[in-house]
């Protein structure tokens, strides 16, 4: 018999909603659809947020699994919180690593730093080794702990740094003119909750391109007749006093040819 279908794991997921606890119980004889006989593994759905993927072996017959979510434990400042944090235990201790998927929060700058913090229970955190696919952000974990998303940043002394994207147009033509801008819409999220003040504000333009106008955060660029195909970029830089922060970012601009 498949040992894993001899495994009888109940998750207990008690989710909190205006200070009220939600508790629901799972078999893994209900899960059957959600198994992957090939990897041997369940796929333990955690409502609205995400999943984890246990391997057979991982946990022993009866274990079981809680997950909640709570505050946000205090973080290192290299990262930035985004969404909840979640407390996931087991009634036993994993003697196998375990996969969790993790939906990426609103407020995302760049998905592409994203990262899943492990914080655990005396303080400890580590960053694992995470990487996005589709909408989620996916590391192996060892053990159960608390679980953040947070967004890597860049401190150097007592200024961070964080990137930011440059909105515009990825390929051009010879002799166009277009803009390019620094949003401060849903995309754009500080540490501070505060829309950031541009301070010292930096256009970089390399390759075939004429800068005709710089408006704060927008610049207006003409491309060189009689180029391409070629590669260049946009790039900004600018601080923001209200955060601390070092604001950098930069675009690859690619201009055809007719």
């Amino acid at each position: 018999m498949n040992l894993l279908k001899a495994l009888c794991i109940i998750v207990f997921f008690s989710l909190y909603a205006m200070g009220c606890g939600n508790l629901n119980s799972v078999h893994t004889d209900e899960l059957q659809d959600q198994v992957n006989d090939q990897e041997s593994t369940i796929i333990v759905s955690i409502a609205s947020a995400g999943s984890i993927e246990i391997p057979e072996g991982a946990l022993p017959e009866g274990a079981e699994v809680n997950v909640e979510t709570i505050d946000i434990p205090l973080l290192p400042d290299n990262v930035v919180p985004l969404g909840k944090a979640y407390l996931i235990r087991s009634s036993t201790e994993l003697t196998k690593p375990v996969i969790l998927r993790l939906i990426i929060p609103d407020g995302a700058q760049d998905i592409f730093s994203l990262v899943i913090v492990r914080v655990t229970d005396d303080g400890i955190t580590s960053i694992l080794t995470s990487s996005i696919e589709g909408n989620e952000v996916v590391a192996q974990t060892p053990g159960f702990s608390t679980f953040v998303v947070a967004e890597k940043i860049i401190v150097a002394g007592k200024i961070k740094e964080r990137f930011i994207n440059v909105y515009g147009r990825d390929f051009l033509n010879p002799g166009e003119i277009t803009s390019y801008s620094v949003s401060f819409g849903n995309t754009f999220s500080v540490p501070s909750h505060q829309s950031p003040i541009a301070q010292d504000i930096v256009w970089t333009v390399t390759g075939p391109f004429q800068v005709i106008q710089i408006r704060g955060l927008n610049i207006f660029i003409k491309v060189d007749s009689d180029v391409g195909p070629v590669v260049g970029d946009i790039a900004i830089s600018f601080f923001d006093p209200v955060s601390g922060y070092n604001y950098s970012g930069i675009r690859k601009i690619r201009v055809q040819r007719y």
